[in-house]
């Protein structure tokens, strides 16, 4: 439902991306810290894939992550 449109919003692990593209997505949304930036990339490269459209990006972190 959600490659045909019916769903517009997912929330998903990782394990959910592996594979997958999906060319439409427009934002991607992390919440918590990423292990590394590596992940972040991966994560972030979810969002655009068809390079016609533009990407937004965004990673929600606590704030005792700025301490």
């Amino acid at each position: 439902q959600f490659m045909t449109g019916k769903i517009r919003i997912l929330c998903a692990t990782d394990a959910a991306g592996m594979g997958c593209n999906v060319p439409d997505i427009r934002y991607s949304v992390v919440i918590g810290l990423p292990e590394t930036l590596s992940v972040l990339a991966q994560r972030w490269g979810r969002a655009a894939r068809n390079r016609t459209m533009d990407g937004t990006c965004l990673l929600l972190v606590p704030e005792w992550a700025f301490r």
